[in-house]
């Protein structure tokens, strides 16, 4: 029983000492004081108000250095710290040799310019042919090209009816210019570059066309309907049902 009672008094005492000892590690300025043996190296912390026993060295640590400017100041400079960091910047170097020309890159892939798009209800337009001859039915909108050197495809979606005669042919044209190129996904006849040939339907009928067109300028455009018709054919086009156009520049 009295050896156990000897064993918690001094684990006690030691607790209470290593929190003392603890407390001042490391100290107010935050460095933290060590004491190193000149024989064996071993390295020991101790409290900042205790010295170092014979035969070890002192060994401090974690010092908070002097700031660029305190160290200008120690040495004589008189100036705020805006006045130093001003005072150090050096003048403005020689502009250096142009390098060398880089290689060229690979092309890259061809630009697609965002798209547009109208979409109405469009009026009941009809045109009886006369002649064999194209006329401009209608007006569909206005688009910008961006480049000149690009691609402009423009998609019709709408209704037609074609009354009395043999058929009627609707081409879509950019400022009165004919397409480069034409397809249609519409039971109509397809003739590449020259419309889409209807013939005697006695009910609106989808129309679904895309029309290809290169060689045009930057700037604006218009893009219209042009018909015509056999046989004094009546070609309508519209209807008051759904029409939608698409213009896309590719390249």
């Amino acid at each position: 029983m009295r050896r156990t009672i000897a064993l918690a008094v001094a684990a006690v005492t030691l607790v209470a000492a290593a929190t003392v000892a603890w407390g001042a590690i490391p100290g107010e300025s935050g460095v933290i004081h060590g004491c190193y043996s000149n024989r064996s190296g071993a390295l020991r912390v101790i409290d900042s108000e205790a010295a170092c026993p014979k035969g070890t060295s002192v060994l401090d640590w974690n010092h908070t250095g002097l700031s660029a400017y305190e160290v200008a100041v120690a040495n004589g400079y008189s100036g705020t710290e805006a006045q130093w960091l001003t005072s150090i910047v050096g003048p403005k170097g020689e502009k250096g040799d142009t390098g060398a020309t880089g290689e060229t890159g690979p092309a890259g892939p061809a630009g697609v310019v965002p798209v547009v798009t109208w979409r109405s209800y469009t009026t009941n337009y009809a045109y009886i042919m006369p002649d064999s001859d194209f006329h401009q039915l209608l007006i569909l909108g206005v688009f910008t090209k961006e480049s000149a050197d690009s691609l402009a495809t423009i998609t019709l979606q709408s209704y037609v009816y074609v009354q009395g005669g043999s058929y009627c042919r609707f081409q879509l044209r950019v400022d009165g210019v004919t397409d480069t190129g034409y397809a249609g996904t519409s039971s109509s006849v397809q003739q590449a570059g020259d419309g889409v040939v209807m013939g005697p339907i006695a009910t609106w009928t989808s129309f679904d066309v895309t029309a290809y067109f290169d060689g045009l300028v930057a700037g604006s455009h218009e893009v219209q309907v042009w018909v015509t018709g056999q046989s004094g054919a009546t070609c309508r086009i519209g209807g008051s049902l759904p029409t939608v156009t698409h213009v896309e520049e590719i390249g």
